[in-house]
């Protein structure tokens, strides 16, 4: 439920600070599970969390974990597991890059067995864990010191080693690059790696977004509201300059891919701090269900991942093709964008089964 705004301006600036349009979504519970159920039984109506809109997203979230590290006061955020982002596998080394991107001018891929080299140095020294997701400090020349007990990269051609490099440092942000492609710088994207930020696309227009762990609180696990933090990267050259198109009320979107991120980051939020407090009392059994709470909804995660860009990117071609009046187009990607819809449900009720056989079993 919102207004329709008649603001048009290029100035930046001017589109965060303008109060011309407000949208106050309404949501409903389509199942028994899932924060907005709960939020209803524990609660009743009401609202939920309140989203602000900032200047630059990754500083801001910088500021306020600086803040609450220094003074041991204010707010979290909820957890996103770094596979969210991207994480190294042999496949990315065998292809040189998501699709051979990374390849250059001679280097070819690695291997298979040259691959898993890689990675199991790599893992020894630290700098990948057991998930696969890179140290976000490491430098190249921990890199190339952890390699260097890899047979098939110590005598590999330097154009073989260049790769290798810029495959690892890429696989630290893949799944954000096959989003955006070039869009954003790879300083950028390790800033939202490292301050765990949501992304969601709609055309050219980024959405970035981040929410608040639990706040007024009663008691630790019931449902409370939380706030969003949002920044809107609209109307950009692809060299990151302002462009002379207008920026439109709402570019971006609103997250609509990161609905069922949402919800599982708070699930896996949750299922961290319950692993956590099994750990301090000393219940080994009781924290690995805990772990394995994580890694089920982490999967349900990377699985979710591909199939809700499919979603967003026919939603916006849906869109488009309307606008300029391309009824066939249109017809063609709601197609698609059923066919995903299928697919995620698919998913879902999958990742439902998994956990409803885990809860069954139980840690004792």
């Amino acid at each position: 439920m919102g207004n329709t705004s008649g603001m048009t301006t290029t100035d930046p600036a001017e589109a965060l600070t303008d109060q011309s349009q407000v949208f106050l979504p309404t949501n409903n519970a389509l199942s028994p599970v899932g924060h907005v159920h709960w939020y209803l039984e524990e609660l009743g109506q009401g609202i939920q969390h309140v989203a602000s809109r900032v200047a630059s997203l990754p500083d801001h979230v910088q500021r306020a974990n600086n803040y609450r590290e220094l003074t041991g006061e204010g707010f979290t955020f909820l957890n996103i597991p770094r596979t969210y982002y991207g994480v190294l596998d042999r496949s990315l080394l065998m292809r040189g890059g998501a699709d051979g991107e990374l390849l250059g001018a001679s280097a070819t891929g690695l291997t298979e067995r040259e691959a898993d080299d890689v990675i199991s140095a790599l893992t020894a020294a630290s700098l990948v864990d057991m998930a696969g997701a890179v140290d976000l400090d490491a430098t190249d020349e921990d890199l190339k010191s952890a390699l260097a007990t890899a047979s098939c990269f110590a005598g590999a051609s330097d154009e073989t080693k260049a790769l290798v490099l810029r495959v690892v440092r890429r696989s630290r942000i893949i799944n954000l690059w096959r989003l955006m492609g070039d869009q954003l710088s790879e300083a950028t994207y390790l800033s939202i790696v490292r301050n765990k930020i949501l992304v969601d696309i709609q055309g050219e227009d980024v959405l970035m977004q981040i929410f608040t762990t639990s706040m007024l609180q009663r008691k630790e696990g019931t449902q409370a509201p939380f706030l969003e933090f949002i920044q809107r990267v609209c109307a950009e050259a692809p060299d990151g300059s302002a462009s002379s198109t207008p920026i439109r009320p709402g570019c971006g979107g609103f997250g609509i891919r990161n609905f069922l991120t949402l919800f599982l980051s708070i699930e896996v939020s949750k299922a961290m701090a319950d692993q956590k407090n099994a750990e301090a009392k000393g219940a080994a059994a009781e924290a690995s269900f805990h772990s394995r709470r994580v890694q089920l909804f982490t999967d349900q995660l990377v699985e979710s991942n591909p199939i809700l860009t499919e979603v967003s990117d026919c939603m916006t071609g849906e869109g488009k093709a309307l606008e300029r009046g391309d009824k066939e187009a249109a017809v063609a990607f709601a197609a698609r964008k059923d066919a995903a819809n299928s697919k995620l449900q698919a998913c879902s009720a999958k990742y439902n089964t998994l956990m409803k056989e885990m809860r069954e079993k139980g840690w004792a």
